[in-house]
């Protein structure tokens, strides 16, 4: 289990980024308006992105980097535990959601008669890391057991997956040059690494009568489905033993959009689909049911020289023990998060407008929400500026963003957070850069 846990944090402090197409939804930049909406059509005949030319930065979290942290008198950064409940908010479910998508290439063009049809092929890497946890766990981790004495304490509510794949898409598209359009893309999806809690339960119960003092029961309930990382919970050695052409999926996603004077509609849905984890590369963790067990705590005088380290190691060594579970190679599967976008711009004139969007992403159980009201303007034929108010489940920012459009090029910049001032204090935090080709028919003909 420890080895287990060690992993989790590895994949959350490298892939803690995410994808953010919210405050580009309604600009010029072609590459994040089809990622939400795959009905969207480009401006030119032919749209090319070559290997790592676009970067989609961002996370969202319940705490602060310095919130999670505090320098000690040697300016050691420790984990205070008092310090994250007091600042987590009344909320008694907790999500962290993190996302990175890298866009390795993406062409297409249009065709037919007047240039109705929009055809495209892309591929992804995709890192989709979630966790969900309760207050009422970090407040008993937190003031110990003597806390909640004779009662029992449930937490069911801590989860996590981590899901790794490829996505090789297959979009399509119609127009009718005026006022509709509609699209699908169909995602074949290869699986790399998945950590998924699909059961972790857990019960406490302390008895204050009890010889030894606060003797506590424990009861779990685990079921742990990876895949893709094997050899380092066997080994100890972080090596990727796979073969993803094993690990398949199929996902799509459904849009349209329409135009009725100066406003403009968009409805999408994404990512509704599921990724299968073969045998010969998946491993389960699981206890076979509930296991109890009994500890008996650690008892400190302070007016001897007690080894806390060392006590706390045999404690570690005895749940280790009793609580390692059975591990056996079997297939699973797991579902893809979900995405749900609504929205509607309003264009005062050719050169400005403003847009409101709603976002809703299934997460575990729950949905997360995301509001944003967005201005565009066009300064020039060339250049547009962006900005818009972000609204995360009751976590605000500002944005700012530009998209440069050339002949032949088109370069979008989007920073999110904007008036933050130190990246340990947020939050949130986005940063966006791409850079793709699209040429128009007539440039061929030079």
């Amino acid at each position: 289990m420890k080895k287990i846990i060690i992993l989790i944090f590895f994949l959350v402090y490298n892939f803690s980024f995410s994808q953010n197409i919210h405050t580009g939804f309604y600009s010029n930049a072609h590459i994040l308006k089809l990622d939400a909406n795959p009905s969207i059509f480009p401006d030119k005949d032919f749209v090319i992105s070559f290997p790592f030319l676009n970067s989609n930065f961002s996370f969202n979290s319940p705490i602060t980097f310095n919130n999670f942290f505090l320098k000690d008198n040697n300016d050691s950064l420790k984990i205070n535990l008092p310090h994250i409940l007091s600042n987590l908010d009344k909320n008694e479910i907790n999500i962290f959601s993190s996302r990175i998508d890298i866009l390795n290439f993406h062409i297409g063009f249009k065709f037919g008669n007047k240039k109705k049809y929009y055809v495209y092929i892309s591929d992804k890497l995709i890192n989709d890391f979630s966790l969900q946890f309760s207050n009422k766990f970090i407040n008993f981790i937190s003031n110990g057991n003597a806390s909640s004495l004779n009662k029992i304490n449930s937490f069911n509510n801590e989860k996590f997956n981590n899901l790794s794949y490829n996505s090789l898409n297959l979009g399509f598209a119609y127009s009718d040059n005026k006022n509709f359009s509609i699209g699908t893309r169909f995602k074949f999806l290869n699986g790399l690494i998945n950590i998924d809690s699909r059961k972790l339960n857990l019960n406490s119960y302390t008895d204050s009568l009890s010889n030894p003092i606060y003797q506590t029961t424990l009861t779990s309930n685990i079921l742990l489905n990876t895949s893709g990382i094997n050899s380092y919970l066997d080994n100890q050695n972080f090596n990727l033993d796979i073969n993803p052409f094993l690990n398949n999926g199929f996902a799509f996603d459904f849009g349209f959009s329409y135009n009725y004077k100066k406003w403009q509609f968009n409805s999408s849905i994404t990512d509704i689909g599921k990724l299968n984890w073969d045998s010969k590369n998946s491993t389960s963790y699981s206890t076979g049911g509930e296991v109890n067990f009994i500890l008996d705590g650690i008892q400190i005088n302070s007016s001897e020289n007690t080894d806390i380290s060392n006590e706390f190691q045999i404690l570690s060594d005895s749940l280790s023990s009793v609580m390692r579970p059975a591990n056996t190679e079997k297939s699973y599967t797991t579902n893809l998060n979900r995405n749900i976008f609504l929205s509607t711009k309003y264009n005062f004139d050719k050169k400005n407008s403003v847009s409101i969007l709603f976002h809703n992403r299934a997460l575990f159980n729950y949905n997360f929400n995301s509001f944003i009201i967005s201005y565009q303007c066009s300064v020039s034929k060339k250049i547009q500026l962006l900005s818009s108010y972000l609204n995360t489940n009751k976590i605000s920012n500002l944005s700012f963003g530009s998209v440069y459009t050339s002949d032949i090029l088109q370069i979008h910049f989007i920073l999110d957070n904007v008036l933050l001032f130190d990246v340990l204090d947020a939050r949130n935090f986005a940063f966006q850069f791409g850079l793709n080709f699209n040429f128009s028919k007539s440039l061929f003909l030079i």
